[in-house]
């Protein structure tokens, strides 16, 4: 009878995260703590969370959400998107060097 190692998902659970995962998570905090908050107050305050907020403007210009609209009305695809678009952003200011 043949088991199977379970060695391959410990090791992806104890690596640190990722620049996204820690993105996603902040924007998913501001999410769920406070849904009424407009997209661009809850970018800001999720930007003492290792979050870029200059590259997180960015992020929402180039997506073309509206800034205004509750953070709590995104959905998960949409979070995703611009965590996404967030870690490009700030991938680009880093190697330009703004």
């Amino acid at each position: 009878m043949s088991t199977i190692s379970t060695n391959s998902f410990r090791a992806s659970s104890t690596q640190p995260p990722s620049r996204l995962e820690k993105i996603t998570q902040a924007l998913g905090a501001q999410q769920h703590l406070h849904p009424r908050r407009s997209l661009t107050q809850a970018i800001c305050r999720a930007a003492g969370d290792n979050l870029s907020a200059p590259a997180a403007l960015k992020a929402l210009v180039k997506l073309q959400l509206n800034g205004a609209a509750p953070i709590g009305r995104l959905r998960r695809t949409e979070l995703l998107q611009l965590a996404g678009c967030i870690e490009r952003q700030e991938r680009a200011a880093a190697v330009s060097g703004t």
